[in-house]
């Protein structure tokens, strides 16, 4: 470390040996120099608020922003006074109206564009990213198909259940396939979610399956259902004989350096709600039986939801390691239903953005990974759950995030 009267007037080198990276950073102030000093002497794990945004062009033309542990360096180009505007005012945007955002990141061509949080939040920081949850259990049940865990997505649910009965006069259950659950077409015996029944109960798998079929049938009406989806875990769990988090974290969290979360237990109602509200939640929430939760109860970090996207950006290939077959991408992210005028993936939301395919894992109270192959891009928002928060997190996205880096 360079003293630090002699850090101002140099360039300060630094090296992130994850992307290869090796290159410097001229430091304009003294000011600043100290600031960064200061903080590097800690492992810079709170350079994010100094400055707060960790990208390129705040201080004019740059060759790279700093970077230290636990931060991605962010290449730059020459940033113009429109480009500047358009950040500050989606900044603006995000500490006057959408408060809850704790984070927003964009990746291109493997290349960090912007990064900034808020709140006091960090890149190290987890955030319950909800439905985002079911997105990450679409990858899991690719990954399943591809090493013949499971079949296929026509596979009837009841093959996964030998030891389920179901009730007396019930025949649409026996019809369900993986392809119904997956594309939230599966027909469910309730006219709203009985969430406190299902989160209650001793076993949720088998609370959801309770829930599975009714007399009309499958229709193919589009059923949004997070209880129901809990039997997607249920059948990871038994086609691969392995807890779903062991699952994950073997085949798809570690090989993407994504930390494996711990199973969190919620034992009652006020554990629920509180897990819900907490400002810094960690872990993924399984049942009493030990399952995994299927449709929300996921804690990840920003950069985690990164790596999540860029895995689908480049067709299942990380740092050129194979994870997850293009094939089941391509097929997962087509539209397969509908919910009014938006088209419906494998528990993916399809989006046609300006001509180009893209498509989003978005979860409630303004989480999202934005995917846009063709343009080799990723966008993540984390944000804390607020109880009826509305951040219209496609517009943010499409209208404001991405159509600075595209």
């Amino acid at each position: 470390m360079l003293p630090q009267d002699m850090v101002w007037t140099a360039w300060q080198t630094f090296s992130d040996p994850e992307y290869g990276i090796n290159s410097i950073t001229p430091l304009r102030t003294k000011s600043q120099a100290l600031s960064i000093v200061s903080l590097y002497n800690e492992r810079c794990m709170l350079l994010y608020t100094q400055p707060k945004r960790i990208i390129p062009g705040r201080w004019g033309h740059m060759q790279y922003a700093f970077t230290c542990p636990g931060l991605r360096a962010c290449r730059s180009t020459q940033r113009g006074a429109e480009m500047e505007n358009r950040m500050s005012e989606l900044e603006n945007l995000a500490e006057t109206k959408y408060r809850n955002i704790a984070g927003i990141k964009v990746v291109k061509k493997g290349q960090c564009m912007y990064e900034t949080y808020f709140n006091g939040f960090g890149p190290e920081d987890t955030i319950h990213v909800m439905s985002v949850t079911k997105s990450i259990l679409s990858a899991l049940t690719g990954i399943a198909i591809d090493r013949g865990d499971i079949q296929s997505a026509d596979q009837k649910v009841l093959d996964f259940f030998p030891d389920y009965t179901p009730k007396r006069g019930e025949k649409t259950i026996q019809k369900v396939t993986l392809k119904n659950l997956l594309t939230m077409t599966a027909p469910y015996k309730y006219r709203s979610e009985p969430y406190t029944k299902v989160y209650t109960s001793a076993d949720w798998t088998r609370a959801a399956l309770d829930l599975l079929g009714g007399r009309a049938g499958i229709t193919g009406a589009f059923q949004y259902s997070t209880v129901g989806i809990q039997i997607l875990s249920g059948i990871l769990a038994n086609a691969t004989g392995m807890p779903v988090r062991d699952f994950a974290a073997e085949y798809l969290f570690t090989p993407l350096g994504i930390k494996t979360p711990d199973n969190t237990i919620l034992h009652n109602k006020e554990e629920h709600f509180a897990f819900l509200k907490e400002r810094h939640p960690s872990g993924w929430v399984v049942d009493p039986k030990g399952v995994n939760t299927a449709g929300w109860g996921l804690c990840l970090t920003l950069c985690d939801m990164v790596k999540f996207g860029e895995l689908y950006a480049k067709e299942g290939l990380f740092h050129g390691k194979r994870i997850l077959s293009s094939s089941w991408i391509r097929e997962s992210t087509g539209e397969k239903s509908r919910w009014g005028e938006l088209p419906y993936g494998y528990l993916w939301w399809i989006i046609d953005y300006r001509g180009s395919h893209c498509y989003a894992a978005i979860g409630d109270g303004g989480n999202a990974v934005f995917v846009c192959p063709e343009k080799e891009l990723v966008a993540a928002v984390a944000s804390c759950f607020v109880q009826r928060a509305e951040i219209p997190i496609l517009e943010l996205l499409t209208g404001r995030i991405v159509p600075m880096f595209v």
